[in-house]
């Protein structure tokens, strides 16, 4: 291949980006997020011991070597995305994410899985607090996403893999969806504002499906999902559908990794109608920041999200509020509250000690339908810790008995 053939097949390509010759490289200049990348595509030279095509990417230094039958534009979209030109986090903050979709809707899953009321996604959006903090389980997950795969492969016989395996660039997207390169994989971006990065995709007979790919524990499982962790979380199917709208894949899979031991798989089917209600919600959603129009908080669900966002205003002013009735009743609510809330607690601290007094010595009781139990825990003996503490131990402390008091049903 001659430098002019590599200009053609270059262009034609990559035709929003001017290719310019330096010796026998040619190279481009692409500006993105984190600032100017120059990229430089070389031929093979015997003098520098270059054997095939290359891609190197600068400043960074990142250089990949052309495959077995992959073209000169492949390539260079293969080294873009080691690199990339975008950042992820400020990209993510223009859109509305996978995870964040159930928001728009005020889905409520109730067990901190990420999935927020649409005023604190409008607060997070327009830049007035910060994004929460991703619980623990979903940080994890996310770490072992690559490990999951495989054992989705293993286990469940789907050959799967991960969203950044996957050429981006060969999928027929749906109108109006674009990719976009993040140092953290492809990013697929709709008109709307609707935006998310997959996990990764399923290769099967009847096509590509989806995946998503989750951690929980068996006791979130059990309690926190419907119907005992058979049935998708609406806040995830939420997710699911959000991807199907930016990819157009008639089937999504979810495969949670539960209690670190095994797999628990989930289907969602496209649903075109669901996909149209999804574009129109992000596109009143953005409407709603570009008016500087809130929706209102929901309490008492958005409690601690109102206690970041209070937090992270800047205090320090006095203001004269006299006739404000509103302000007044809000205060002399939550001192009436508190007050009521304070007599409760030395109501119950009274009441437990006399329950203490009648229960005695026993185990357990039962009186007209009420179960009593005050069983004691085992002790533990401590351990022993470094010769500077030789003989001292840690955490030792003595069994105690729990107190647990079940009402009849009649008034549960």
């Amino acid at each position: 291949m001659t430098n002019t053939e590599a200009k053609t097949i270059l262009s034609a390509a990559f035709p929003a980006i001017t290719w310019r010759l330096a010796g026998n490289e040619w190279w481009a200049n692409v500006y993105g997020e984190v600032g100017k990348t120059n990229i430089a595509v070389c031929p093979p030279d015997e003098g520098v011991g270059r054997e095939t095509w290359e891609c190197s990417l600068r400043p960074c230094g990142v250089t990949v070597g052309l495959r077995d039958g992959e073209t000169l534009p492949e390539l260079v979209r293969r080294a873009s995305i080691v690199l990339t030109v975008n950042d992820w986090h400020a990209t993510r903050a223009r859109v509305v994410g996978g995870s964040e979709v159930a928001a728009l809707f005020d889905t409520p899953d109730g067990d901190g899985d990420g999935f927020m009321s649409r005023r604190e996604l409008w607060e997070i959006k327009a830049g007035r607090m910060p994004p929460r903090k991703l619980p623990a389980p979903t940080r994890w997950g996310t770490r072992l996403e690559d490990v999951i795969i495989e054992a989705v492969r293993e286990e469940l016989k789907l050959d799967a893999y991960a969203w950044r395996d996957v050429d981006v660039d060969a999928l027929p997207l749906p109108h109006g969806v674009t990719r976009v390169a993040t140092d953290r994989g492809v990013m697929l971006i709709h008109e709307s504002g609707l935006g998310g990065n997959p996990d990764g995709v399923i290769i099967t007979p009847d096509g590509i499906e989806g995946l998503e790919i989750k951690n929980v524990s068996g006791m979130a499982l059990r309690t926190m999902w419907p119907n005992g962790g058979e049935t998708l979380k609406p806040g995830i199917e939420m997710q699911n559908r959000a991807y199907q709208a930016l990819t157009g894949f008639a089937r999504w899979h979810t495969v949670a990794l539960v209690d670190g031991r095994e797999l628990k798989p989930w289907t969602v089917d496209y649903d075109p109608a669901v996909t149209a209600g999804l574009f129109e919600e992000t596109r009143r959603f953005w409407a709603s920041i570009a008016a500087n129009d809130p929706p209102p908080w929901c309490i008492p669900r958005d409690n601690d999200a109102i206690g970041r966002a209070w937090n992270a205003m800047n205090a320090g002013t006095t203001e004269k509020r006299d006739g404000d009735e509103a302000f007044v009743s809000a205060a002399a609510a939550f001192a009436d509250a508190r007050t009521r809330r304070l007599e409760a607690e030395k109501r119950e601290e009274a009441e437990e000690a006399r329950l203490r007094l009648a229960i005695g010595e026993a185990e357990t009781i039962t009186a007209d339908g009420w179960t009593v139990t005050a069983k004691r825990a085992k002790d533990t003996a401590g351990t022993i810790i470094t010769l500077d503490m030789v003989g001292q131990t840690i955490n030792a402390r003595k069994g105690s008995r729990r107190l647990l008091v079940k009402p009849p049903k009649e008034l549960s």
